[in-house]
C-alpha cells in the first residue's frame, strides 16, 4: 500500500521536495503488523510552498481537499487513505492554550513536538533511493518493548489530551506506561481542556469501544470540564448533560458496546426526555 502511495506522494512534491516522511501512527502500526488509513506526512518544505502546494493539488481532483489554516496542512483523501500533510515545524505553547503556536522547524524540532516515542519514527522516503527507518528516541526498541514513553517531561502540561492518547494506546495495544511517564501524566492538570475539545475526545475514547478505558479517564477527572463525572455521581446532574447530548444526538452509533455501562444508560434516558 504505502510503495503506491509513495509514488503519488514524490509526484505531487516533485517541485519543492525529492523526499518526505511518513510519522505518527503510520509507521507504529506497520512496525506493530497493522494497517491504518490515517496517514501522516512530513514534507521538508516551506509554509510558502505548502501554500502553493495546495493551490497545485486543486488540479488533482482530490476529495475533501483543504488547508489548515495557521497550522500549514495539507489534509486530502487519496487511494482510500486520509492524508495529512505538514511541512517540518517546531511548536510552543501558551500557558493556557492546548493549542501550540507553529513555525519552520528542522527535523531534530519536529521530531521534539511529537507526544511519544513510538509515534516519532519516521520512514524517509526519496525519489531513487530505498525507504530508510530514521528513530531519534529509540522508539522501535520501545515497541518491541511494549512500552510508552513521552519524549519531553513538559508534553502533558503543555497539551493534556497527549493524556488521552496515552491511555488509548495503554488499552488498544496492551502496552506498559513507562513509570515517569506514568508519573508525569497523574501530576498533570486539565484546565486546558476546553469543551468542545473534550467532546471531540471523548469521541475518540467511545470509539475505541472499551469501557475499561472510559472509566480510567473519567475516575482521573479528564473529563470533568463536560460534566461527565456529575452525570456518573450517586446524584445525577444536568450539568454538562447538554453537551453531551448534542454528542450522542450527533453520533448515534458512538456508544456502541457500551450497553451496559452506566454513562449509556443515562444518555439513553435523557435523549428520551426521562430523568
Amino acid at each position: 500500500m504505502l510503495e503506491n502511495l509513495s509514488s503519488r506522494l514524490l509526484g505531487f512534491l516533485s517541485p519543492y521536495t525529492s523526499y518526505f516522511y511518513y510519522v505518527g501512527g503510520v509507521t507504529r502500526d506497520h512496525l506493530l503488523g497493522f494497517t491504518t488509513r490515517d496517514i501522516d506526512v512530513v514534507a521538508p518544505i516551506s509554509f510558502a510552498a505548502m501554500r502553493h502546494l495546495h493551490a497545485s493539488l486543486k488540479d488533482e481532483a482530490l476529495n475533501q481537499l483543504h488547508f489548515i489554516e495557521g497550522f500549514s496542512n495539507i489534509r486530502f483523501e487519496l487511494e482510500g487513505n486520509h492524508i495529512d500533510l505538514v511541512p517540518l515545524r517546531k511548536e510552543s505553547y501558551k500557558p493556557q492554550s492546548p493549542y501550540p503556536e507553529v513555525s519552520e522547524g528542522s527535523f531534530m524540532e519536529d521530531a521534539l513536538r511529537r507526544d511519544f516515542t513510538v509515534n516519532a519514527i519516521y520512514l524517509k522516503v526519496s525519489r531513487g533511493s530505498a525507504p530508510k527507518w530514521i528513530d531519534p528516541f529509540n522508539g522501535i526498541k520501545d515497541l518491541e518493548d511494549s512500552l510508552l514513553k513521552t519524549i519531553r517531561e513538559e508534553a502533558f502540561d503543555e497539551d493534556p489530551t497527549r493524556i488521552i492518547r496515552l491511555y488509548i494506546y495503554h488499552y488498544r495495544y496492551q502496552f506498559r506506561i513507562d513509570a515517569k511517564t506514568l508519573d508525569l501524566a497523574r501530576s498533570a492538570t486539565y484546565g486546558k481542556l476546553q469543551p468542545g475539545l473534550l467532546l471531540k475526545y471523548l469521541q475518540k475514547v467511545l470509539d475505541e469501544k472499551n469501557p475499561l478505558l472510559l472509566n480510567q479517564l473519567i475516575h482521573m477527572g479528564v473529563f470533568k470540564g463536560i460534566g461527565i463525572h456529575r452525570c456518573l455521581a450517586p446524584a445525577t446532574s444536568a450539568a454538562g448533560e447538554e453537551l453531551l447530548l448534542e454528542l450522542f444526538k450527533a453520533n448515534p452509533g458512538a456508544l456502541a458496546g457500551f450497553e451496559e455501562h452506566k454513562l449509556y444508560r443515562l444518555l439513553t434516558q435523557a435523549s428520551k426526555g426521562g430523568t
